[in-house]
C-alpha cells in the first residue's frame, strides 16, 4: 500500500487513478468518517436573498451558498483559489451570517453534496460557479496531499498536494436545532440539561444547540414521585440521564409518576374474621379498613402499623403499611347464639318484651310498659337508660331489669299520665 501511494506524484500530473488505488487510499482518511445517504436540501435564508447558507436536513450541515470570495472584490474567480492551508484558515477563521464557528469540509461531508442524476453536480440551492474544492482530509500514507472533489468533472475525487495547488473554497458548520423536552406521567419532577440551557420544571422547556455538540438530560424525581422513562426522540432508556449527540431536531419526554404503596391487611387471634380495605395505593391516598368478625367471634383490636380498637379505622396511605386485626372466640357461647333475659323489678309493676335467643351481632328492641298504678323509672342490669324502648346489640348474653314505681292513683289519679319525674313530686 506504501508503494502504491508513493506512485501517486509520478502520476499526479495525468491524474490517472485506478479504482483499487482509490479504494486503498479512502482507507487511510485522517478525519473522523461521517454517514452519507440521500439528502436534502433546504435554503436557510440568514439576512437577505444574498449572502446565504444552505441547509441540509439529511445531515445537518450548513453551508456557504458561494465559494469563498477571498478577497472580498464581490467576484467569484480566479483570485480566489488558495492552497489547502490558507483555505484551513479562511474557515477557520471566518465569521459568517452570526457564527464563528466555519470550518473546511471533510471529504466524506464534501461528497454528501454531489448529485449524480442527470450530470447535475451541485445540489439545488447553492449559488456561485462549480469547481475543484478543498477537503480537510489528507491521506495517512501521503500528507503532502488533501483530497478534492472537482464539481465540474461529475464530482471527480481527486487528490492535489497541498502547497502547489490552489482551487475554490466552501465552508461548512453544524446547523443549530431545537432540544424540546416534555413533563409528562400522574408524578412530578423537573428536567435540567448539562450546559444549564434547559431547568425544566414545567409541561415543556426547549433550548437550541449546535448540531455535532454532545447534550446530556438529567431527570430529577420530586418528593414521593420516581422517575419511569424517557420517550420520544429520547426512547430505549429508564436511567435518570439521557446523553446524545445533536444531528437534528430533537422532542424528549421524560415520564414521572406517583409512588405507590401497599397496605397490607391481616387477621390473628383464637376467632376468626374478615379484613377488607388492603391493597396498593397513590401516595396520599385516604382509605378505609375494616374488621368483620366471623360468628362466635369478636374483634379485639389492630396491631402492627395501626392501633385502636375500632373495627373500621382511616389509613394515609404515605408509606407501606402492614395492619392486623385481632379476633377472639367467645368462650361464653361458642355456638354464636346468645340469649337476651328481660325482667321488671321495684315497687310498681309493669309489662316488658324482646326477650329470646338470638344470633350473634342481632340488633333487636327491649320495651317496657308500666301498669295503671305505676311508672317506668329506668333499665338496670346490662342495660340502661330512661327510654321505656331501647336497641340491644347481641353479642354475648344479656339480661336486663325494667324498673317500676308503684304511685298512688286515689291521691293523684292524673299523676299515671306524667313523667316519672313529675310524679314523683306527686306521690
Amino acid at each position: 500500500m506504501c508503494f502504491l501511494a508513493w506512485r501517486i506524484e509520478m502520476f499526479f500530473l495525468n491524474k490517472v487513478f485506478t479504482v483499487c488505488l482509490l479504494l486503498i487510499l479512502l482507507s487511510c482518511f485522517s478525519v473522523e468518517a461521517h454517514a452519507v445517504g440521500p439528502y436534502y436540501f433546504t435554503p436557510e435564508f440568514s439576512g437577505g436573498v444574498l449572502p446565504q447558507t444552505v441547509f441540509d436536513a439529511g445531515t445537518g450541515l450548513s453551508w456557504t451558498d458561494d465559494p469563498a470570495d477571498i478577497n472580498n472584490d464581490g467576484v467569484l474567480d480566479a483570485s480566489d483559489e488558495v492552497k489547502w492551508a490558507d483555505a484551513l484558515a479562511y474557515c477557520r477563521n471566518l465569521t459568517y451570517q452570526g457564527h464563528s464557528d466555519w470550518r473546511l469540509p471533510d471529504i466524506r461531508e464534501l461528497e454528501s453534496l454531489v448529485v449524480q442524476s442527470n450530470q447535475l453536480n451541485m445540489p439545488p440551492g447553492f449559488g456561485g460557479i462549480n469547481g475543484a474544492v478543498w477537503s480537510s482530509t489528507a491521506p495517512v500514507a501521503y500528507s503532502k496531499a488533501a483530497w478534492v472533489i472537482d464539481f465540474r468533472n461529475s464530482a471527480l475525487y481527486d487528490l492535489y498536494p497541498k502547497d502547489r495547488t490552489q482551487i475554490y473554497v466552501r465552508c461548512v458548520r453544524y446547523g443549530v436545532f431545537d432540544i424540546k423536552v416534555n413533563i409528562d406521567g400522574s408524578g412530578t419532577g423537573n428536567v435540567v440539561s448539562n450546559n444549564g440551557e434547559i431547568d425544566c420544571p414545567t409541561s415543556q422547556c426547549t433550548m437550541r444547540r449546535s448540531g455535532n455538540n454532545t447534550v446530556e438530560l438529567l431527570a430529577n424525581p420530586f418528593p414521593h414521585s420516581h422517575f419511569t422513562k424517557w420517550t420520544g426522540d429520547c426512547s430505549g432508556s429508564s436511567s435518570l440521564s439521557y446523553k446524545f449527540t445533536v444531528h437534528g431536531d430533537m422532542d424528549c419526554t421524560a415520564t414521572f409518576d406517583i409512588d405507590r404503596h401497599t397496605l397490607a391487611l391481616t387477621t390473628a387471634g383464637s376467632g376468626s374474621g374478615a379484613v377488607s380495605g388492603g391493597g396498593t395505593y397513590d401516595y396520599g391516598t385516604l382509605t378505609t379498613i375494616s374488621a368483620t368478625p366471623a360468628v362466635g367471634s369478636r374483634f379485639e383490636s389492630w396491631s402492627g402499623d395501626c392501633s385502636g380498637t375500632s373495627d373500621t379505622m382511616l389509613v394515609t396511605v404515605d408509606r407501606d403499611y402492614a395492619c392486623t386485626a385481632h379476633f377472639s372466640l367467645n368462650t361464653i357461647n361458642p355456638g354464636g347464639r346468645y340469649t337476651l333475659t328481660v325482667n321488671s323489678a321495684g315497687t310498681g309493676s309493669g309489662t316488658v318484651s324482646g326477650g329470646g335467643i338470638f344470633d350473634y351481632g342481632t340488633l333487636t328492641t327491649v320495651s317496657a310498659t308500666p301498669a295503671v298504678d305505676s311508672v317506668f323509672e329506668r333499665w338496670s342490669g346490662d342495660c340502661s337508660g330512661t327510654s321505656s324502648s331501647i336497641f340491644v346489640y347481641m353479642d354475648k348474653d344479656y339480661t336486663c331489669t325494667a324498673m317500676f314505681r308503684k304511685i298512688s292513683v286515689n291521691k293523684f289519679p292524673w299523676a299515671m299520665f306524667l313523667p316519672a319525674t313529675i310524679a314523683n313530686k306527686h306521690h
